[in-house]
């Protein structure tokens, strides 16, 4: 399926405002003009459209693959499964992905060289309690699946009162924001009081995966998410949840609904109509979350009104949208692309009729025989279908030996005994995967450097996805580095370990690690290390260091 082109996406909505409606500028505080809500909205139903036409059909298709549903219904003939897909793809991942790698933080200003070292254990630190390693790695099997992967970043601040994930409110004994006071002084309130310290229960760095089914991205974008006109999510929220967030404003008409417990309920809890009669915690209401980085706006939208429930500019400070993506094979003039699953299909298939064919042969294909009626007697018949050896058969014919003649079994053409190694060698290609990757030695004998021509081009795809990946595991790292230096407020500490064993800890706070970095990973540091590699870098450092033992 191809990208909609400029004259499809018009067609999508046909009362859709133009993009040149929406102002340049930053409306004044975070105040949307009248009917600009409006705007953004259709703005997200054109994402939604976009997503339900190109990437909802490929997405399913995969689904069925990597849960082994390759035939359209059942038959009474033997449909044999043989599902190599989550086996490729767990390979893939498990392979690029088994190791949290090694981070390189470069400093790139005198006040980032002097923090240098505090900056490496706090970035590692929060990584670690952060679950980043989980978390990317679910973002890139996503990849490797459906083609892209997305994980979002910020700052979770959770109260007795109050869960948010995009900031954090001032904390008892902490300076108010200057902004917030200025805000106070315009409007001529008073300043909340701030939160007291025994109530915060969660004041850190979070990443987490987002599901490529709620992801939401404009049709002109490109796979480079920093030049997306506008991306988002959807999330589906309890009613009373949503009420409760002093955050959230026009809530009241709010009414939720089941949908997404549509075959999950049983016939007594299936009322027809409004469904009014369902308990309030079975409704969810579905929220649309709008990002646009032009003007560093947020807006939370729903599909029940056309008002906004929050509107808000962007709280952290780095100039980037919160969100990460990696992709299998990006392409240049859409964010989808065709899942690399879909890829291999056919072969997927051809391997189903190769196991069918032969699961057929084997089961119908038994030794029978033909003999004429009478001709043996029950105790014959037994005597028959025995497995003892030496058994005596008695018989009424007249010519014995010919009383019972063989059928000849119909055999299977060579060719489908090839078929498989064929599908096999296809799979190989198709996902860069070798014959040792797949748990399959190699026909022919090869030396070492023949072995490295065949598998050079294969090679080099998994040193991309090895790249993709490592760059996703750098950006993270650049977001939580950045999100700490701003949300930081408190004395934290980290832990120094020496000899894989914690020595001490170490406290810190965000003044700490100030500074402008850059971020890189150690080329193959997340890779299972094979038992060659090793003994290649051991010789490697035996060899650097036989200078100094002379």
């Amino acid at each position: 399926m191809n990208v909609p082109t400029p004259q499809t996406k018009l067609e999508m909505l046909d009362d859709m405002e133009p993009l040149a409606s929406v102002p340049s500028t930053a409306p004044k505080g975070t105040r949307l003009r009248p009917g600009e809500a409006k705007s953004l909205k259709q703005r997200m139903d054109v994402a939604e459209k976009y997503y339900e036409k190109v990437f909802k059909p490929w997405f399913d298709d995969a689904t069925r693959m990597m849960k082994g549903e390759h035939y359209e219904g059942e038959s009474d003939d033997h449909q044999v499964v043989v599902n190599l897909m989550p086996h490729v793809i767990q390979t893939q991942v498990y392979s690029t992905t088994f190791h949290l790698g090694e981070l390189i933080v470069k400093p790139k200003d005198r006040l980032g060289h002097e923090n240098l070292e505090v900056a490496e254990h706090v970035t590692a630190c929060e990584l670690r309690q952060a679950n980043a390693m989980r978390e990317n790695r679910r973002a890139y099997k996503d990849s490797r699946i459906v083609g892209f992967g997305v994980v979002c970043t910020g700052w979770e601040f959770e109260t007795d009162d109050v869960h948010l994930t995009d900031g954090r409110q001032q904390v008892e004994g902490e300076e108010p924001e200057p902004e917030a006071v200025t805000r106070a002084v315009e409007e001529g309130k008073d300043l909340p009081p701030p939160i007291p310290r025994a109530k915060v229960r969660k004041d850190n760095f979070y990443v987490k995966r987002l599901d490529p089914r709620n992801w939401r991205v404009s049709p002109e974008a490109s796979w480079v998410l920093a030049d997306a006109p506008y991306c988002g999510y959807v999330e589906y929220r309890d009613v009373a949840e949503v009420k409760n967030d002093p955050r959230y404003k026009n809530t009241s008409k709010l009414k939720g609904s089941c949908d997404h417990l549509e075959g999950y309920l049983n016939s007594q809890n299936q009322p027809e109509g409004d469904r009014e009669d369902l308990t309030g915690d079975l409704k969810r209401v579905k929220l649309i979350h709008y990002y646009e980085r032009r003007r560093r706006l947020h807006v939370v939208l729903t599909d029940e009104d056309d008002r906004p429930l929050l509107v808000e500019k962007w709280h952290w400070e780095h100039d980037e949208y919160p969100f990460l993506a990696v992709f299998a094979e990006p392409g240049e003039d859409g964010w989808y692309q065709r899942p690399p699953v879909l890829e291999l299909k056919h072969c997927q298939q051809e391997l189903n009729n190769f196991h069918t064919q032969l699961a057929i042969h084997i089961r119908r294909f038994v030794r029978k025989y033909v003999a004429r009626e009478g001709d043996f007697d029950p105790n014959a018949e037994k005597a028959l279908e025995s497995g003892r050896d030496g058994t005596i058969v008695f018989t009424t014919a007249q010519d014995a030996h010919n009383a019972l003649t063989p059928i000849q079994d119909a055999q299977l053409s060579p060719d489908v005994y090839g078929s498989e190694r064929i599908a096999m060698e296809r799979i190989s290609l198709m996902s860069a995967l070798s014959a040792y990757d797949t748990g399959r030695a190699p026909t022919k004998r090869m030396t070492q450097d023949e072995a490295q021509m065949v598998g050079g081009a294969g090679e080099a795809r998994k040193q991309a996805a090895r790249a993709a990946y490592e760059e996703l595991c750098a950006a993270v790292a650049r977001h939580c580095l950045a999100l700490n230096q701003q949300y930081a407020m408190r004395t934290r500490s980290y832990p120094v370990e020496v000899d894989g064993k914690i020595s001490t800890w170490v406290d810190w706070t965000a003044d700490q690690i100030r500074g402008d970095y850059s971020f890189e990973l150690y080329v193959g540091s997340t890779e299972i290390k094979s038992k060659a590699s090793v003994a290649e870098e051991i010789g490697f450092l035996l060899q650097s260091l036989a200078p100094f033992a002379a």
